[in-house]
């Protein structure tokens, strides 16, 4: 869905070992062994770029409207593709009908299952703010440069957004401002250095990587040396992890 969402098109070779390679990343495994929502609410993240990018307006804003069981997850990317309808809001509104009734649905029923669900969600909210570890930013930075820097981040995301909002879905910079919500989204998560099935939101972000990433490090010496940090360390996960795997049979 990611590959279809990005415009990807690969060999079935290529395919199969990218979904083998991401299937088997911490990150997923993590997610599996601890029966994780997260992975649900990637996939419907997923599955709504896939449908957009197809030109399913409806069955994409229905389907980022469930994966906002998780809005921490999804709130950049949701902001983002609301900037984007606007810019072109007689031929994408259908998007934010299906979001706004699918949101709508979920809201009511919810209401009516537990009335007065959304007075304890906020107070259970703000508990989970209380005992959970800071953001990566706020770990890296200290509390204070690290809300400074979150800042600034979250502004020159939402000045990406606006500037691209007239961007056909599937284009390069769709894509990058995409991937950069979904990045950013990873830096200022609580508990973003513990929560690591969090990070399969980065799985479009590795495939950008190892595709508009690597032509743009073909012609930009700085750019380069950021690739090969990048990629290095993402496969420096996968190495390790052999190396963990033999010397577990082993002792």
């Amino acid at each position: 869905l990611w590959m279809r969402a990005l415009g990807l098109h690969w060999r079935p070779f290529h395919q199969w070992l990218a979904l083998i390679v991401t299937t088997s990343s911490f990150a997923v495994v993590d997610g599996l062994h601890l029966q994780q929502i997260t992975l649900l609410v990637a996939g419907l993240m997923a599955g709504a770029l896939a449908a957009l990018v197809s030109g399913r307006l409806a069955l994409a804003g229905v389907l980022l409207a469930l994966a906002t069981v998780k809005p921490q997850l999804c709130v950049l990317v949701v902001v983002f593709l609301f900037l984007w309808t606007l810019g072109g809001w007689r031929t994408r509104r259908s998007f934010v009908i299906g979001f706004g009734i699918a949101m709508a649905v979920m809201l009511a029923g919810a209401e009516i299952l537990l009335p007065g669900w959304f007075r304890f969600w906020r107070l259970e909210a703000g508990v989970y703010i209380g005992y959970h570890k800071p953001s990566l930013m706020v770990s890296l930075l200290g509390q204070r440069a690290g809300m400074v820097a979150g800042g600034v981040v979250v502004f020159l995301c939402g000045l990406l957004f606006w500037i691209s909002r007239m961007e056909r879905a599937g284009t390069d910079q769709f894509n990058f401002c995409l991937v950069a919500g979904l990045a950013v989204t990873l830096l200022l998560l609580p508990n973003a250095g513990g929560a690591y099935y969090n990070q399969v939101l980065l799985i479009p972000a590795a495939l950008w990587l190892f595709t508009e990433g690597r032509r743009m490090a073909a012609w930009r010496g700085f750019a380069r040396v950021l690739w090969w940090i990048a990629a290095s360390v993402l496969a420096l996960e996968w190495v390790l992890a052999v190396a963990v795997s033999f010397a577990a049979v082993v002792m």
